[in-house]
């Protein structure tokens, strides 16, 4: 039992530092705004980040392996599949227009 009383006062003052801190932001930056040169130039840097992402992402999937070829080219033989037997591969093969919805 005085375990439990000892828990809940600890819970009850990290809880009242928590708000207390909480207050003395807000009080001490009431009216903080962000000065619009400052907001443009995080917009720029998000920007700048986001299409720098979006390009790896592209370079990931269009040159990564993962270290898969073996399965795709050797076992399966996806290459082969996919040029047909018309240009010496196997089955029909496969169009750009069959991808098309």
């Amino acid at each position: 039992m005085q375990i439990e009383k000892a828990i809940s006062k600890r819970i009850f003052a990290s809880g009242t530092v928590s708000v207390a801190v909480l207050l003395t932001g807000l009080m001490l930056a009431p009216n903080a705004k962000p000065d619009e040169e400052g907001r443009k130039g995080a917009d720029r840097l998000i920007e700048k980040n986001a299409s720098g992402m979006i390009d790896a992402g592209r370079r990931t999937f269009r040159y990564d392996t993962f270290g898969d070829q073996v399965f795709w080219g050797d076992s399966l033989k996806l290459h082969q599949a996919i040029a047909g037997r018309k240009l010496g591969g196997l089955g029909p093969g496969v169009s750009p227009r069959t991808l098309c919805l």
